[in-house]
């Protein structure tokens, strides 16, 4: 004891209580530095939150809203034409037409949201049984940036800074003869099955609808339409657009530049004037009629078709009677045809796989791939053409060619009657000879002169293999 007193004396300022009450004080005074620390932080933080906040705080948006309402009652034809927002029709259940349209807006000063709505109104006009609507705001120049609108009307009043600008019209129908719809910039939608002719004219928007049982015609712009089933005539006209349709029961016009579009089956004729499109086309029961630039067209089937095309890719899975008028750098490939009669070929590339006749008048630098020709082949005037018929039917009509520097391969099925002429110049006939009964052969200098036939003699006039050349190249197989 004595000796821990002594040691404990030599340290006078460590002295147990003293220490113990130093301890106490800094670990308070710390606890009260770290609280002070936190208290100025959540100041400085609340200031910056409420700088942020203080100019939406000191100049608030104003929203109001005005709504027109209007019914009308033995109607059979409607029309309305609206714009900055939606136009939804649905069935009345009453008979009667109904009319909703409410406008949305907001803005920093109340005076001007008032002078919007003052010059806002839906003109509506009759005439016997029908009834036009029109979107209205009287407006002169109309100039939105950065989601703000500037509008100065015609009575030379001006707003500014509106935002959210958005006008919808609901729009309740009975049974009607007709129904005219527009819109620019927004949707239109029919929630219902239509029964009567429907027009609609839409401009950077979507359009879908039920089914027409009337007809229906379509003129789009930037926009996306979505169609069911239409039971009479359709009419589009389409630029930079997206179409997609169900079964079209009717005769079909369409027109369009830059689109998407999907075509279910067609009851009737279908005519295409088409530029630079992506086309899917289900069965045509009609005529097909195409006239088309740097398209591609993809088709079930059609039963005769008239074709004017350049630089376009059309496949189809089965056609009847098909008429090239004129086709340059055009790719072809279709698995079954009944025919083809071709006027001129440019730089082409054909693929069929099975086809009755071929015929073709002019071709140039145009490959032809044949897998099963039936009956007839024929091309008028061949220049550097590729011709390649992987098999002939034995009992097939004509193969005729008059060409230059065209090569012809051909497999013809055995077992067939028919004679045989070949005259060219520079070129090449490789014939099988077992099967080619010679009946006059001369090779002199550069000219090749054949005749002869396959089968009985007496039969085979009735089938011809008939070749003009000059640097012509044939292998007969």
């Amino acid at each position: 004891m004595k000796i821990w007193k002594k040691e404990f004396e030599l340290l006078p300022t460590y002295r147990r209580t003293p220490v113990r009450r130093n301890c106490r004080a800094s670990k308070k005074h710390a606890e009260q530095e770290f609280g002070s620390t936190l208290v100025r932080r959540f100041e400085r933080v609340r200031l910056v939150l409420l700088l942020i906040a203080l100019p939406f705080l000191a100049f608030g948006q104003s929203e109001r809203s005005k709504a027109i309402k209007k019914d009308y009652d033995g109607k059979t034809e409607v029309m309305a034409i609206h714009q900055y927002g939606p136009l939804l029709v649905s069935k009345s259940t009453d008979g009667k037409v109904h009319l909703s349209v409410e406008i949305i807006a907001s803005a920093k000063d109340e005076a001007d949201l008032q002078v919007l709505f003052d010059h806002f109104d839906i003109l509506a006009s009759e005439e016997g049984d029908r009834v036009k609507f029109e979107t209205q705001f009287q407006s002169e120049n109309w100039n939105t940036i950065n989601g703000k609108t500037t509008i100065k009307f015609k009575d030379g009043k001006k707003v500014s800074g509106i935002k959210d600008l958005r006008v919808n019209m609901a729009l309740q129908v009975p049974d009607l003869q007709e129904l005219r719809l527009e819109n620019k910039y927004e949707k239109i939608e029919l929630a219902n099955d239509f029964g009567g002719d429907l027009y609609v004219k839409i401009y950077s928007g979507d359009f879908t609808t039920q089914n027409v049982d009337g007809a229906m015609n379509l003129d789009m712009k930037y926009a996306k339409a979505y169609l069911k089933n239409v039971g009479k005539a359709a009419g589009f006209e389409i630029y930079d657009s997206h179409l997609n349709t169900g079964t079209l029961a009717g005769d079909v016009g369409l027109k369009s530049k830059y689109s998407d579009i999907s075509l279910g089956d067609v009851g009737g004729k279908l005519a295409l004037a088409t530029y630079d499109d992506k086309v899917k086309v289900g069965t045509v029961t009609g005529k097909l009629t195409l006239s088309d630039k740097y398209s591609e067209f993809e088709m079930s089937g059609f039963g005769d078709a008239n074709l004017d095309v350049y630089n376009t890719k059309f496949t189809v899975e089965k056609g009847g009677d098909l008429n090239l008028n004129d086709s340059k750098y055009t790719k072809f490939k279709i698995k079954e045809l009944g025919s083809l009669n071709w006027r001129d070929s440019y730089d082409d590339d054909v693929e069929i796989e099975q086809i009755k006749v071929l015929t073709v008048g002019k071709s140039k630098y145009t490959e032809y791939r044949v897998g099963a020709l039936g009956q007839f082949f024929s091309i008028g005037e061949s220049y550097n053409d590729k011709v390649t018929l992987d098999e002939v039917a034995a009992n097939f009509k004509s193969i005729t060619l008059d060409g230059k520097y065209t090569e012809l391969s051909m497999n013809i099925v055995e077992g067939g009657e028919f004679a045989v002429s070949a005259k060219m110049k520079y070129g090449k006939f490789d014939y099988p000879e077992r099967l080619l009964n010679i009946q006059m052969q001369k090779e002199k200098d550069s000219d090749i002169l054949i005749t002869g036939y396959v089968g009985r003699e007496q039969k085979a006039s009735e089938n011809t293999i008939s070749i003009t050349g000059y640097d012509c190249t044939v292998y007969w197989r």
